[in-house]
């Protein structure tokens, strides 16, 4: 029976929404009421967070209408009790909820709710603010003119928070990163294509440009404008290392799958890199070059054309045969530059001095990041992205990712919220 408290609360503020005009919102807050069903520990989290937003929502509502009603001089009182009533009511929810009654009904999954929630509650934040900053409909639900945009946040943000726990799961990473990375690509590549055949909605504002990571560089400096893809590559990197080109990048998908048709992996020559840092050095000469020849922009689109061919090249010819993603580790300009400003990052992968040395993480990482000569040093070369394939397969546990001040688990657990929160905000907005 306690429940009808968060219940009645959420349908108020359905309510409230939708006199406002907002059904996205309205429909959002409706839906939040269904998670009773899962019983799961982060729902709790997920209501006490959300009710204390809705109390601020009927807070500054009630303020405006009793200020706005003193001036024009009509009664308020009646009105100032129903709000005091409805505030209390969201009160009483809040304290229900996180209190002993909340505690024991969602009670599966405890160990894995906080994370999960807080993904949830990080993912709703991050594509509020995208939706709310932009001058424009970012998202798609709000593209076709249907004013969906906060039920499509819930969505996503349901998503966010059922992949944490997948995740989180002994073993899950391994299994789940692929996936979770392969359907980014896909979303990402079949907007595109949809957005050629003529539907608009499907693509950003602004010029068409290739999806060529290279780009993210050579862009700008071709064109003197248009910053926000390095500036974004740049933030994502500082939040969560190089974690970028093991589940963010559209191209790296790519080369991951095309790796995957080898089971065993050869690793490459450590003279490799050196060709991955000559790639980057000609593409910046190259677009400088361009930019102050003024060379047309059909040159320029015919180069990066070819440079984006080469390397879809160099995974179906070279990765598949290797099974190591040789695109990513020694073709991609884009993953040198991952590598060296995830040195900035305050996320590491430690090993630890008892180590054995038995090459199951060697064995695993498609990212030639680990050798036994690595394994003695107590940490992977500089190829290293943070898949976390090493920490699934070592039975020992030799292998943390570290943050300081953190244990290697919760640094662990705190990792995966922050990259699933992230991939499902890319996956939310991320269109050419």
């Amino acid at each position: 029976m306690w429940l009808i408290f968060p219940v009645i609360s959420f349908i108020l503020l359905a309510a409230h929404s939708l006199r406002s005009g907002d059904m996205g919102l309205c429909f959002a807050w409706l839906l939040l009421c269904f998670l009773i069903f899962t019983r799961k520990s982060w729902v709790r989290y997920v209501w006490s967070a959300t009710l204390v937003a809705g109390s601020f929502v009927w807070l500054k509502t009630g303020i405006y209408l009793l200020q706005f009603r003193m001036a024009f001089g009509l009664p308020w009182l009646r009105l100032g009790l129903i709000m005091f009533t409805v505030l209390i009511i969201m009160f009483v929810s809040i304290f229900l909820v996180l209190g002993r009654k909340g505690r024991a009904f969602f009670s599966k999954e405890k160990q894995k709710g906080p994370f999960q929630g807080a993904a949830f509650l990080l993912t709703t934040l991050a594509l509020a603010l995208a939706e709310t900053k932009t001058s424009f409909p970012i998202l798609l639900a709000n593209r076709f003119g249907l004013n969906m945009g906060w039920t499509e946040i819930f969505f996503l943000a349901l998503y966010a928070a059922w992949i944490t726990g997948k995740m989180l799961e002994q073993g899950g990473s391994i299994g789940v990163r692929p996936r979770i990375w392969a359907l980014f690509s896909l979303v990402f590549f079949l907007q595109l294509f949809l957005g050629l055949l003529g539907i608009e909605q499907m693509l950003m504002t602004g010029k068409l440009h290739l999806p060529v990571p290279a780009l993210i560089v050579a862009g700008p400096i071709y064109r003197g404008t248009g910053f926000f893809m390095i500036i974004l590559f740049s933030v994502t990197v500082l939040l969560v290392g190089p974690a970028w080109c093991s589940h963010l990048c559209y191209i790296g998908a790519w080369d991951d799958m095309a790796s995957r048709k080898v089971k065993k992996i050869q690793h490459l020559p450590k003279w490799a890199k050196w060709i991955q840092f000559f790639n980057l050095i000609l593409v910046i000469a190259v677009a400088l070059i361009m930019r102050i020849w003024g060379v047309p922009w059909t040159l320029a689109l015919f180069s990066a054309f070819i440079f984006g061919l080469v390397g879809l090249g160099v995974m179906l010819l070279v990765s598949r045969r290797k099974g190591q993603m040789v695109h990513c580790t020694a073709y991609c300009p884009m993953g040198l530059v991952s590598n060296i400003l995830g040195r900035i990052s305050p996320w590491r992968i430690k090993i630890d001095s008892r180590c054995d040395r038995c090459g199951r993480c060697v064995s695993v990482c498609r990212y030639g990041a680990l050798s036994d000569k690595d394994l003695q040093k107590g940490r992977p070369n500089l190829s290293c992205t943070l898949c976390g394939d090493c920490l699934e397969v070592c039975k020992k546990n030799y292998i943390h990712l570290k943050l300081p001040g953190l244990e290697s688990d919760m640094a662990r657990k705190v990792f995966v919220v922050m990259i699933v929160s992230l991939h499902t905000l890319f996956l939310g907005v991320a269109r050419i």
